[in-house]
Formats: C-alpha cells, structure tokens, sequence
C-alpha cells in the first residue's frame, strides 16, 4: 500500500496512488456485501466524493483494503442509523430535523476550542439522556451529525 514513507512521493500523488487502491480493493467485495455503498455511489455521488475516501484512507494509515472495509461499513451503519430515506442526504438540518431533541440535549456536544494540536473536542454528558424525550436512535442519529461537522472542520 502507499505511504508518505514511500520514496519521492508527494503526498498528492500518495493520496492519488492510495485512491486507486482504494478503488482495486472495492472491486474486490463483492457487490452484495456493499450494496448500500453502491446505492451511495448512485444516489449521492457528491458525498462519496475523493475527499471522503481519502478520510477513510487516512484514517487506515494508507492500508487500502482496511480503508475499503471501513467505507463499505460507514455507509452500512449510516443506512441502519438513518434509514434509506435519509442516509443519502447531506447532514444538514433537513437529515436532522425529526432529532432536534436529542441534538439539543447537550447530551454530545462539540465545544468550541479545539486542543493545541487542532482536533475537535467533544463532551458526552450521558446524564442529559431522557428517554422520556427522545429515543436512543435519536441520540445516536445526533451524535452521527456532530461527528459530521467535526469531521469537516478545518483543523
């Protein structure tokens, strides 16, 4: 796999070797182990973008078929969290709408400073859960989105 350890790469040539073996790897699983990721591909290209396969290549310190395993179980998770109607859609208000509640609990919040390296810091207050007010579904849902918007953040 392709690392910045690699000779006389730059990293935009790591990231663009790293993305074609991203691509060769999810070739490789086959098309009923990653149907949702296919439907991902077809109904929301735009969020299954470069950038964010390079995430997950990133995230797998450049090992291409752990980053093909982790994308393939993002867009899993994200369709059993959200459901087919709002898995494909942008997180933004209208994928959060129906969790208000439990996004305005403080139940996981992202604060507003990030430590000296650049990274997001979160707090879970799980005393802030009420499921009287909104179900543990919802809260997860909220948190998805709160990682979301870390995650797209400049650090």
């Amino acid at each position: 796999t392709a690392s910045f350890a690699g000779l006389g790469l730059s990293p935009d040539e790591t990231f663009a070797e790293a993305l074609s073996e991203l691509e060769s790897e999810l070739s490789k699983i086959p098309d009923d182990n990653k149907s949702v990721f296919l439907e991902a591909m077809r109904r929301c290209p735009e969020l299954v973008n470069t950038e964010h396969k390079q995430a997950f290549i990133w995230r797998e310190d450049f090992d291409s078929k752990l980053a093909a395993e982790r994308l393939v179980k993002y867009w899993e998770r994200k369709y059993e969290l959200f459901g087919p109607q709002k898995c494909f859609l942008p997180m933004n208000y209208e994928s959060i709408k129906d969790d208000l509640i439990a996004f305005f609990t403080g139940f996981f919040v992202l604060l507003p400073k990030k430590d000296d390296f650049g990274r997001a810091i979160f707090f879970c207050d799980p005393n802030r859960h009420d499921p009287s007010l909104c179900s543990l579904e919802s809260v997860l849902r909220a948190v998805w989105y709160v990682m979301e918007a870390a995650c797209e953040e400049e650090s």
